[in-house]
């Protein structure tokens, strides 16, 4: 089993020193680079951009550079997908994000997670778990969506009075 396909599967992995993984990272470093130096008023080289490094677009989204994220191609979002400045998404594992979801300036969604271990943790090792977030969700500022939740977040409803 490759680091790669250990990642995918949940399992310890070396994310350092893998060739296949770093060349994956390094491409999306780049691609995130090429994004985050458009001119905000050039939204056709950002929606080319964008659609080189997610996974999966599946309608109208606004990025707001700078943007992070390790893989890209384990990105999937919905229709109205908005993130404000400095979003980073730890991508290791699966990321699915719904319709209309919104994220506040400096959020981090982290697949990732080290090893509790010390002697893993030392030796680079960590794990990923994938994300999902539901439609209509808003995440505030500066919050962190960690994976190895017991729960996902889900569609909000907004009640109507009585």
């Amino acid at each position: 089993m490759t680091e790669w396909e250990k990642a995918q599967a949940g399992y310890l992995y070396d994310a350092n020193f893998d060739p296949e993984i770093v060349q994956k990272r390094t491409r999306c470093a780049d691609l995130c680079y090429e994004f985050n130096h458009c001119k905000p008023s050039d939204t056709q080289a950002q929606q080319r951009l964008l659609h080189q490094i997610f996974g999966e677009i599946k309608g109208d989204i606004v990025v707001t550079a700078p943007f992070y994220c390790d893989y890209g191609f384990n990105i999937s979002v919905g229709n109205n997908f908005y993130t404000n400045h400095n979003c980073t998404i730890l991508d290791s594992a699966k990321v699915e994000i719904g319709d209309s979801v919104f994220l506040a300036p400096n959020c981090v969604i982290s697949t990732a997670g080290h090893a509790t271990d010390p002697l893993q943790r030392s030796q680079g090792l960590e794990f990923a778990k994938p994300i999902r977030i539901g439609n209509h969700v808003w995440i505030g500022a500066n919050v962190s969506v960690r994976s190895n939740l017991s729960h996902k977040i889900t569609t909000f409803r907004k009640q109507t009075p009585g």
